[in-house]
Parts: C-alpha cells; structure tokens; sequence
C-alpha cells in the first residue's frame, strides 16, 4: 500500500497581519497589491487543493481495495465477529439517533425555554415599570394624604375658630337681647314720661327732622303727632306772622356750631288749628349721644295763654288805679 501524500496546511492570517492588512487598505494602491497578493494565493491553493483531491481519489481507492480484502478475511475468518460488530453499530447508530432526537428535542427545550425567559424579562421590565409608576402614585398619594392632614387640621382650627366664635356670639346675642329688653324697658319708660306729659314736648334731630313728638301737642295747638310728622314744615308754619322773624333767629342762633351747644328760652306766639292765638313758652337744649356727638334739640314748649292773660288784666287794673286817665282815653 503506498502512503498518501499530507496535504499541506492551510496558512491562515493572525491578527497582527489582519491589522497590516486593514492599515493597507487605507489607500488604493496598498488594496490593489494586497487584493493581487491574495489572488496569487488562492491560485496556489487552489492548484495544491487539485493535487489533494488527485491524491485523495487514489488513496480512496486503495483504501476501496484494503476494505475488500479485509472483508474477505473478516467473512472467512471472523463472520461472527462481524455479525456482533455489526449488531453492536446497528445498535451505536440507534443510540446516537436517539440522542440526536433527544438533542433536537433539548434545543427545542432550550428555545422555548429561551422564549420563556425573554417573555419573563419583558414581563419582569413592565413590572419594574408598573412599580416605578405605583411608586410615583404611592409618593403622590402620600403627599396628597400629608396636604390631606395638613387642610384637615386647618379645618378643625377653623371650626374650633368658629365654635368659638359661636359661643362669643351667642353670649353676645344673650347680651344685645338683655340690652334690646332694657332699651325696650328704658324706652317704655321714656314714652310714659313724654307721652303723658303736660307740657308739649318733641325731638329735632341734627338733621332738622322730628325724631319724636309728645302726643300733648294736640291738646295745644290741635294738631295731632302724625300731622306732624307728615309735615316737617308744620312746626314753623303755625308760628304766629309777628314773632316769625323772631323765632327764626333764635333757631338759627341755636343751630350754628357756636351757639348749638346752649339752652334756649324765650315766648311767642302761634296759631291754633282752629284759628285762636295761643302764648307758648319754649325751653330747648342741645341733645348729645355718650360720645359727645350733635344729635339735635329737645324742645319743652309750655302754653302761658291763660298767665298772659291774666298778667294782662293784673296790668290793666293797676294802670285803672294808678293812671285812670289812660285807661279812659284808650
């Protein structure tokens, strides 16, 4: 049997070369040595790959032969030794195309399980996501419960504020219905003074309005309190035509900030209703509020009809006595 020729080893290119090579390729001279070198050596490769495979058809061919003969002993001499290597291959192949069927089926294993395990990390990203967002909203949450606790308390301060303030309320409610009932009281007092007094009383606010008139003054002039009331104008209009100038100038006098502050008195002269003269004495003084504030005059005015009358009669008796002769001549 002769010897097949060794094929010659395949030169292969190491990465220092590989660098040579990528740093020649950086201009186009370098790429086309190197592309002209490397077709030189795949020609030569490809002549000695020609030679291997003359040298491999003979050597398959001897070895063709040596099978034939080693057959040939093996059917004369070792036939059941063959037979039980043959057995044994028949079973060495079932084996191996058991395994092999095994190791599809593992890869296939390993795919789905590789599916599986991708499928997971997808899964176990959305859930480090979903945790990350529930983590925001717990933190939002958390936040909004401390605004929460911080409004809850301000609402319990502002309720206790207004409890509070409640109680004031009602302790001040108790307070102005004991001073409503004692200004009730004060003021029932105060009519039943006024409105049975005798003399005709009434009130003139800052403002020159009647704050109140005693019911006295319809027995005096015979005007009642509403007609009154109805015509503001009514207090002047009555006053007799002679003493109106009179009168006028004293409520003027009494009405400017000098003189506002003073009590006046004087007597003049109205006409009734009905038409009669009567004599009125007047009294008024300025009104103040606890601060010390203008609030207009209370008027006091008194009929001396009757007094004026009789100091009257009185003068002319004592002028009969004293001087008869102006009485005769009048």
């Amino acid at each position: 049997m002769e010897m097949m020729t060794a094929p010659l080893p395949e030169r292969r290119l190491d990465n220092n070369e590989k660098n040579r090579i990528v740093a020649k390729l950086k201009s186009e001279s370098e790429v086309l040595k190197l592309f002209n070198e490397l077709t030189i050596q795949f020609e030569e490769q490809k002549k000695r790959a020609a030679t291997l495979i003359a040298d491999n058809k003979d050597l398959a061919l001897q070895i063709e032969k040596e099978a034939k003969q080693a057959n040939l002993l093996v059917i004369a001499s070792k036939s059941r030794r063959a037979a039980e290597l043959l057995i044994a291959n028949k079973e060495i192949a079932l084996q191996n195309k058991e395994k092999a069927k095994r190791a599809a089926e593992l890869l296939v294993s390993m795919k789905e399980l590789a599916f599986q395990n991708e499928e997971k990390a997808k899964r176990a990203d959305e859930l480090l996501i979903a945790n990350k967002e529930l983590a925001f909203q717990n933190e939002e949450k958390a936040k909004r419960a401390d605004e929460l606790l911080i409004a809850l308390k301000e609402l319990a301060f502002q309720n206790e504020e207004k409890t509070k303030r409640a109680d004031e309320l009602l302790i001040a409610n108790k307070r102005l219905g004991q001073l409503a009932e004692e200004l009730r009281e004060s003021e029932y007092r105060f009519r039943t003074v006024a409105d049975f007094a005798y003399d005709w009383e009434y009130w003139i606010g800052a403002d020159d309005r009647i704050i109140y008139i005693s019911p006295s003054c319809e027995r005096i002039t015979g005007y009642r309190c509403d007609e009154y009331n109805a015509d503001q104008l009514l207090l002047k209009k009555i006053i007799h035509p002679e003493d109106a100038r009179f009168c006028y100038d004293h409520y003027h006098r009494t009405q400017s900030m000098e003189h506002r502050h003073e009590v006046d008195e004087y007597a003049f002269r109205i006409l009734k209703k009905d038409g009669s003269v009567a004599h009125l004495e007047h009294l008024s003084r300025p009104v103040t509020d606890e601060k010390g504030n203008y609030r207009g005059r209370r008027v006091s005015n008194r009929e001396i009809t009757v007094r004026i009358k009789m100091e009257a009669e009185h003068e002319l008796a004592n002028t009969k006595l004293t001087c008869p002769e102006l009485v005769e001549g009048r």
